[in-house]
């Protein structure tokens, strides 16, 4: 749930800054974003679900009845 948020703003950010920076073709701008995209998803993953995990705590704490059997 977090992976494609952060990626996808991260990606974007790229093209943006990319297309600012100037002297980089569309299809330039386009191939480096799908990599960058690809790359730092896998990359961040595992990183995404620890994060997922530590919200979820955060926001809704373990009680006792979540241990009963």
């Amino acid at each position: 749930m977090i992976n494609f948020p952060v990626t996808a703003s991260l990606a974007f950010l790229l093209v943006i800054w990319l297309y600012q920076a100037g002297g980089w073709g569309s299809m330039s701008i386009a191939g480096i974003a799908a990599f960058f995209t690809f790359a730092f998803g896998l990359w961040f993953f595992p990183f995404s679900q620890s994060l997922w995990l530590y919200i979820e705590h955060r926001l809704r704490p373990l009680e006792a009845e979540d241990f009963v059997t």
